[in-house]
């Protein structure tokens, strides 16, 4: 979900839940993620992003991370970020590069 809190800042958040299989009694997984972000400008936007997975059987995976986003056209997106993982079987630290297109499925 997002919510808009001014013209520059909004807020995402999610939780769910996944299974890797759905036979054999297996146990859910819970999933969660809260990313507040800001516009700088019209192509930069700045985040940052809490996140994490929570496994009865294994315990839970926590991180944290940061990044930038520029904005070539409206459907495309370049983004560098960088975090750490919280728990102790993950590496500490991590960084990536991405990019994103949207598809408009519809009349605009």
């Amino acid at each position: 979900m997002e919510h808009t809190l001014s013209k520059a800042f909004f807020l995402q958040y999610n939780c769910g839940m996944s299974w890797k299989r759905f036979s054999s009694g297996r146990a859910p997984a819970y999933e969660y993620s809260l990313s507040p972000k800001i516009w700088l400008g019209q192509k930069w936007i700045a985040f940052a992003e809490v996140y994490g997975i929570i496994w009865k059987k294994y315990g839970p995976v926590h991180s944290i991370d940061a990044g930038l986003g520029f904005y070539i056209k409206n459907n495309i997106k370049l983004d560098i970020n960088a975090g750490i993982n919280l728990g102790k079987r993950e590496p500490a630290h991590f960084f990536g590069i991405g990019g994103s297109y949207r598809f408009y499925c519809g009349k605009k």
